[in-house]
């Protein structure tokens, strides 16, 4: 059984993982308002991102998260 912290960051990895682009990068900003998105990238965000995926992946074994991480 998957405890409630997991389940919010197995969730918190999906949502993450909306914002991969095809370089890697993260993108770690929306202004849903505007729909802006900001271009600005900093490599702790990515850094952060990928154990939060690696971790999603280890609780659920979903391929999608352990692509994501490798991709990031």
């Amino acid at each position: 059984m998957v405890e409630p912290f997991q389940q919010i960051a197995i969730q918190m990895a999906r949502a993450a993982g909306t914002g991969l682009q095809p370089d890697g990068t993260l993108m770690h900003e929306l202004n849903r308002a505007t729909n802006d998105h900001d271009t600005h990238r900093e490599w702790w965000v990515s850094a952060e991102a990928m154990v939060g995926l690696l971790n999603a992946w280890q609780l659920t074994t979903e391929p999608e998260f352990h692509d994501q991480a490798q991709a990031s």
